[in-house]
């Protein structure tokens, strides 16, 4: 079935930031593969999402990512706890699939001004997005 797949979303991690855009992503009825290492984790996604597709084993194989069909992917979201991973994930996805756009998650300045480097499209930090939320309440 993936292997079908066209224009279509690859999570990397089952993280807090990837479970927020696969239920998001699913709400619109897009095309979702997620790529997570823990069994445990993808039988639980695989319950509350059914419609949800997913390839077992970490981001960061880039032989993983094939499966997950990147070449025919639009978007990669690499959103694991490990920045470096995060890194790893995001030059793979821009050296084997050129058109696709790469989100990575960083919280580290060094690590996204690394990601930045590499191409990575966005560079996303949690807290800094949540801080700026959160000062703009204020400040209305």
């Amino acid at each position: 079935m993936i292997s079908n797949l066209k224009n279509h979303t690859i999570v990397c991690g089952a993280t807090l930031l990837g479970k927020a855009v696969i239920e998001r992503l699913l709400r619109t009825d897009a095309d979702v593969v997620l790529v997570e290492e823990y069994e445990a984790e993808l039988a639980r996604m695989c319950k509350r999402y059914p419609r949800l597709l997913t390839v077992e084993g970490s981001a960061t194989n880039e032989v993983l990512l094939a499966q997950a069909n990147l070449l025919k992917a639009d978007h990669v979201v690499a959103a694991l706890d490990d920045e470096l991973s995060n890194l790893l994930v995001a030059i793979t996805c821009k050296d084997i699939g050129r058109n696709v756009k790469v989100f990575a998650r960083s919280t580290d300045a060094t690590v996204a001004n690394r990601m930045r480097k590499a191409m990575v499209d966005e560079v996303i930090s949690p807290c800094h997005i949540a801080g700026g939320q959160i000062a703009d309440m204020i400040i209305a």
